[in-house]
C-alpha cells in the first residue's frame, strides 16, 4: 500500500501576513520547548516559513539553488556536500520545508536499510520534526508528514494524533483523511478507517488501495 501525501506547491494556500506574524510569535515560543538535542532555530540565514508567500519568492529559490536540487531530493547524490550536508542546510533555513523533510525522512529509511546504526550526522529525523513544529506550529502538512513518519516506525499512537491534528488544521486534506484511515484500518478500527476513508474520497482522492482494503475485508459499504 502506497502512502501519500500532500505537498505544498506553487497552487498551495499561503497565509496572510498577520498571521504569519502570530505563527512567528508562536514559533519562538515553542521553540524553546524542543529537548536540547534538537538545538535552536537560530541561524545565519533565516529560519523562514516555507508556507510563506514573501520567504518563498524572495528566499527560497537561492537555497534550493544551491542545496535543494533534484539530485539531492531523490537522494542521488550531494550539491554542495552529502546528502545529509544539503538536506540540514535547507531544513536549518527552511525548517518546514515539506520536500525536503520527506526527503531526509526516505534518506534515513534508505540507510538503515543497509546499517541499522545509521546516523545522519547531523539532528535526528524526528528532531527536524520538532523544529518544523516549533517554525510553524499551523502547517497541517507537517504534522501529516510527521504521522507518515511515525506510522512507519509504527508509533501508532504518534502517527494517529499528528494525522489528527494535521486534520484539525485542514480539514480538507484527503491525503490526511486516507492516511489516517490506513492507520486504523491496521489497528482493526475498521469503522474509523471507513469513516476517514468515505471524506478522502469524497474529496476525489486517486488511489483505490484503502477502498479495496475495506472491501475485502467486508468493511466496506
Amino acid at each position: 500500500m502506497r502512502r501519500v501525501s500532500f505537498l505544498m506547491n506553487k497552487k498551495c494556500t499561503l497565509w496572510s501576513p498577520f498571521f504569519l506574524f502570530l505563527v512567528s510569535a508562536i514559533s519562538t515560543t515553542a521553540s524553546a520547548k524542543m529537548p536540547l538535542e534538537c538545538g535552536t532555530l537560530a541561524n545565519h540565514y533565516g529560519p523562514y516559513n516555507y508556507a510563506n508567500l514573501e520567504h518563498r519568492r524572495t528566499k527560497l529559490p537561492v537555497v534550493e539553488h544551491a542545496h535543494f536540487t533534484n539530485k539531492v531530493e531523490q537522494l542521488i547524490s550531494g550539491e554542495s556536500g552529502t546528502i545529509e550536508g544539503d538536506l540540514d542546510y535547507t531544513l536549518r533555513t527552511f525548517p518546514n520545508h515539506h520536500r525536503a523533510l520527506a526527503a531526509f525522512s526516505n534518506q534515513e529509511r534508505a540507510q538503515k536499510r543497509v546499517n541499522p546504526e545509521y546516523k545522519t550526522g547531523y539532528f535526528t529525523v524526528n528532531c527536524y520534526f520538532l523544529r518544523a513544529i516549533a517554525n510553524a506550529p499551523d502547517d497541517p502538512v507537517v504534522y501529516l508528514l510527521y504521522g507518515i513518519y511515525n506510522d512507519r516506525l509504527k508509533l501508532f499512537d504518534k502517527a494517529e494524533e499528528n494525522y489528527l491534528k494535521s486534520i484539525e488544521l485542514n480539514s480538507k486534506s484527503s491525503s490526511a483523511h486516507y492516511n489516517l484511515g490506513l492507520l486504523y484500518y491496521r489497528m482493526a478500527r475498521y469503522d474509523q478507517s471507513l469513516k476517514h476513508a468515505k471524506i478522502a474520497y469524497s474529496r476525489r482522492f486517486p488511489l483505490p488501495g484503502l477502498m479495496n482494503k475495506l472491501k475485502k475485508s467486508g468493511h466496506w459499504n
